[in-house]
């Protein structure tokens, strides 16, 4: 059995392969992209046949999987892969695949023909078809480097085997199975409902999603073989997500059988490519099937993979005499989108919004480039988080990239439209959109990490809050405050420095204090707020009083901002060779999981527009 495993750094290693996978001329399919057709073949010579590597539509579903699936030939026989944005790539004797972040991840490898015992790959297909001839009889399941759940299984007969399928056969089968994988991407996007959540603070948080969720779950059916009377029915399911140990997603398997000859002994196996193959799916298992009086049983599984693949594993359960009385093909459909869900939020200041990569085969980011900017300058800066949480529509902020089930959290407390895009797959179309408006009679106010909505009265042209909710804020902001019905005091020991002194001023019915120090009185006005009498002060005496004290707040459009430093934004510095209108050199760094970075000539560079 061959143990197949990548050589990378744990789960956050996975992430890292979708900085390869962006490419300026994506391949895309109507309603499902048809493989290249050659003349029906005969087993009286080589023959030349072809698939397809992941075609995508124009609406951003990408099918995850090679097609046809399965293909079976004979040795001698040739095979053309035809795609782009993914790897042809096949592991040698020792089961291993190189990890992403190295140049044979990129890079043509092992020939031009392959008898399953040396490392073979297409390297990036960036749009020139790969051929790989195969010599040597056997079962071989191969890969894409960039999305590890993306398999296909080459079947070879010895030489002069007649063939099941013609080119014409595999064709068809192809667009089926391209379309089911397009189908059932567009259920998921259709089934999708954008979730909010109302906030204590006034707010609301929104649960927008990079993707859409791929079922993480197959039911089949096993049909009886050899007329052993077998039959059954089959579960696998998602059982434990990827983990700093184990880079791969544990799914269970269950099974229900009847039929069964009581007394009789009976295993199941996970086989790659046909049923009956014997190539066991590395990393699975089964219990003893348990054979009850009545011929029913159940037998439990799991196996360890980057996701479920499409139409290559097949379940079978073997009688003592090793033959296989019943099958199931997994036929999970493979995808992903290159969107995100939704693509317009329109939303209020204040308002939160939580992007959750919720697909499995691929890694996104949400990034928000600073004016001036058409791409970031060096794609060093894309897999590093950066930026913080509250943005106010300036500077450079960026998730990192968002393996699946990471979120990325955004508070947003200036009003305007804001372009983000995913770094990744842009080029690809995956751009989206916030656009961000103020409420009537509400003023959203930040301090540092804080945001609070608060109602507001204006009068003559002032705006007023209520003291309540501005204690609220700064509660949160983590400074002491109290107020006894015409005293306010507000206690920190660093968020005032050394101005806190006594400024007393004004002669209101307010009076305001800093450390204890009389700052100001204001003029108070008490307005009903949920049934209860509430104190407002006006906005500009406040922001007099901060002013002050040497703080720099601002009131601008609805947004009071006690703290516009901290939400100015920046932008990282560009590296050496590097300039901030976009361009980028020939050789571009590439971080990995554990943080240090390395420098290659990377063939993709970034991919500027589409063409």
């Amino acid at each position: 059995m061959r143990n197949i495993k990548w050589l990378q750094a744990g789960a956050a290693g996975v992430a890292t392969l979708a900085l390869l996978a962006t490419v300026s001329s994506p391949v895309f399919a109507d309603t499902g992209s048809t493989v290249s057709s050659s003349t029906s073949s005969t087993a009286s010579t080589a023959t030349h046949w072809t698939v397809n590597a992941g075609p995508m539509t124009k609406s951003g579903v990408m099918a995850m999987s090679f097609f046809p699936n399965v293909i079976t030939i004979d040795a001698g026989d040739s095979i053309t892969f035809e795609g782009v944005g993914h790897t042809v790539s096949f592991p040698g004797i020792n089961g291993t695949l190189p990890s992403a972040l190295s140049p044979q991840a990129q890079l043509p490898a092992g020939g031009s023909t392959y008898n399953g015992s040396t490392f073979t790959s297409s390297g990036l297909l960036m749009g020139k078809p790969y051929t790989l001839t195969f010599t040597k009889p056997g079962v071989y399941p191969y890969y894409c480097l960039l999305h590890p759940g993306m398999m296909g299984v080459v079947i070879v007969n010895p030489a002069g085997t007649p063939y099941p399928l013609t080119q014409a056969q595999y064709n068809a089968q192809a667009q089926a199975e391209e379309q089911a994988d397009f189908n059932s991407a567009n259920q998921s996007i259709a089934d999708f409902k954008l979730k909010t959540q109302k906030n204590a603070n006034g707010t609301t948080t929104y649960f927008a999603q990079t993707d859409a969720k791929e079922s993480q779950s197959y039911a089949m059916n096993l049909s009886t073989v050899n007329n052993s009377g077998v039959k059954g029915s089959a579960l696998i399911a998602f059982a434990q997500p990827p983990s700093q140990s184990n880079s791969y997603i544990t799914y269970g398997i269950s099974v229900k059988l009847a039929g069964l000859k009581p007394g009789h002994t009976y295993t199941a196996m996970l086989c790659e490519g046909k049923s009956g193959s014997g190539v066991m799916v590395p990393h699975s298992k089964f219990a003893t099937v348990i054979v009850n009086s009545d011929g029913t049983g159940t037998v439990t599984g799991s196996v360890e993979a980057s996701g479920l693949p499409q139409g290559v594993w097949n379940l079978d359960i073997y009688n003592s005499s090793k033959q296989v009385v019943a099958t199931g093909l997994i036929n999970h459909p493979s995808w992903a989108y290159e969107r995100f869900l939704p693509d317009t939020l329109n939303i209020h200041t204040g308002d939160t919004v939580i992007w959750t990569q919720t697909g499995v085969n691929e890694v996104h980011t949400v990034t928000f480039l600073p004016k001036g900017w058409s791409d970031i300058p060096n794609e060093s800066l894309m897999p590093p988080p950066y930026g913080g949480h509250i943005y106010a529509g300036t500077g450079y902020f960026n998730s990192g990239f968002l393996v699946p089930g990471a979120t990325y959290e955004l508070t947003f407390i200036k009003s305007g439209s804001f372009a983000y895009r995913c770094l990744l797959h842009d080029v690809m179309g995956m751009l989206g959109t916030v656009n961000v408006t103020s409420q009537p009679n509400v003023v959203t106010a930040a301090w540092n990490n804080s945001v609070e909505n608060m109602p507001s009265k204006t009068i003559d042209g002032s705006t007023y809050v209520p003291i309540w909710y501005l204690m609220q804020l700064l509660k949160s902001a983590g400074i002491q405050t109290s107020w006894n019905g015409s005293n306010w005091n507000i206690t920190s020991d660093t968020a005032f420095g050394s101005n806190s002194v006594s400024q007393a001023s004004g002669n209101g019915n307010v009076h305001l204090y800093v450390n204890n120090h009389m700052m100001s009185s204001m003029e108070g006005k008490v307005w009903k707020n949920y049934g209860q009498g509430t104190m407002y002060i006006q906005v500009d005496d406040l922001l007099n009083v901060m002013k002050a004290m040497g703080m720099n707040p601002t009131f601008i459009g609805g947004t009071l901002d006690f703290t516009p430093s901290a939400h100015a934004g920046s932008i990282p510095s560009v590296p050496s060779g590097q300039s901030s209108n976009g361009s980028s050199a020939a050789s571009t760094s590439s971080t990995s999981s554990t943080g240090t970075s390395s420098s290659s000539s990377n063939p993709m560079s970034h991919m500027g527009s589409m063409n």
